[in-house]
């Protein structure tokens, strides 16, 4: 089977429920953190440029919720390491399009990140045993670090711009912006630049735009390799069927709608951050073979150290596209600056 991404803009379809971003972890659980040494409960977000270091550390809630069961994890994402390799084999560039007709570059940098899952803890099971062990599961994970550093808040800018436009006359509500692997025909970038111009987007912002496609690639590969973690994204996924597949000749076609219509600026204390941070929502729905099978809605901030493992994200609510019955809840609860300098592991030889 072959994957081709796309990406563009959507209508609005669903609001940020903020009540779920406020469910604390089970008292076992945080037993469970306090005794392997994971953070819990101190969210500390630096405004820092600066470059990451060796134990920056993200630990995050996860919460699913079915019907029958709501289950809880804790995960800690940490930096062990980034490797510096020069030759052009492990440093191709991905290249992107914008709907402009502009050819977008970003630079690619391995890191590897130590990762931990405690869990899962079945809710209504702790509540009837108390001092149950919490399994824990730990593992090491490679992952581009250079895309996890773009983030999403220049994204949430440029949204923020299109949806001001279609406000204030200047876009109809079905001129829609988009960014591909591959280059758009004449008429579309005609269109694109169009666009472009009314909207007042720039070359940053188009940048911005494309960036969460590698973005939001590479946290999703962190976390389905994150051990205990793997399978939790299929329950909530809704899976195209077989014929869909077969009507393709086995080619599955992804892409992801953003809704630029409800991208929107969060008050931080509405969402439990604390105050002063940059802080957006940025809704989207993923399809393959054009079918909706993921809505979910992510809260970021700039993906500045010691959040870089999390691409900026510090909440998501998924679940299958209009079914609330499945929902899939991540809240960081912990984010620090590790103690040592960045190590760098060079393996170029010179």
């Amino acid at each position: 089977m072959t994957a081709t991404p796309s990406a563009m803009e959507a209508r609005p379809t669903w609001k940020l429920d903020t009540a779920l971003f406020k469910t604390p972890p089970h008292q076992e659980l945080r037993r469970a953190a306090a005794e392997h040494g994971i953070e819990s409960e101190s969210l500390r977000l630096e405004r820092t440029v600066e470059e990451a270091r060796v134990g920056d550390t993200v630990s995050a809630l996860v919460t699913l919720i079915e019907p029958r069961e709501t289950r809880q994890w804790l995960v800690e994402l940490a930096l062990a390491e980034i490797v510096r390799d020069r030759s052009a084999e492990a440093r191709a560039p991905l290249v992107l399009h914008s709907m402009t007709g502009r050819e977008i570059v970003f630079d690619t940098g391995e890191a590897r990140v130590a990762t931990r899952t405690l869990g899962p803890l079945s809710m209504a099971a702790a509540q009837e045993t108390f001092g149950s062990s919490v399994r824990i599961e730990g593992g090491t994970a490679v992952v581009n670090h250079e895309f996890l550093a773009l983030g999403f808040d220049g994204a949430c800018r440029a949204m923020s711009k299109l949806k001001r436009a279609r406000l204030e006359g200047r876009l109809g509500e079905e001129e829609k912006f988009a960014f591909g692997v591959r280059p758009f025909g004449d008429d579309a970038r005609a269109v694109g630049r169009a666009i472009a111009e009314r909207a007042g987007l720039t070359a940053e912002d188009e940048r911005a735009f494309a960036a969460t496609f590698p973005a939001l690639t590479t946290y999703v590969d962190l976390v389905s390799r994150t051990k205990g973690l793997s399978d939790i994204l299929q329950v909530v996924v809704e899976r195209p069927s077989w014929w869909a597949i077969v009507r393709r000749f086995g080619r599955m076609e992804w892409s992801v709608r953003f809704e630029s219509g409800s991208v929107e600026v969060l008050e931080p204390v509405r969402v439990g951050l604390p105050p002063g941070i940059s802080a957006h929502q940025l809704p989207f729905t993923l399809l393959v073979n054009e079918r909706p099978v993921l809505e979910c809605m992510l809260l970021v901030v700039p993906a500045h150290p010691p959040l870089l493992t999390s691409a900026g994200i510090v909440g998501l609510v998924a679940r299958r596209p209009g079914n609330d019955e499945r929902r899939l809840v991540v809240r960081v609860l912990s984010a620090r600056r590790g103690d040592a300098a960045p190590a760098v592991v060079d393996t170029t030889g010179g």
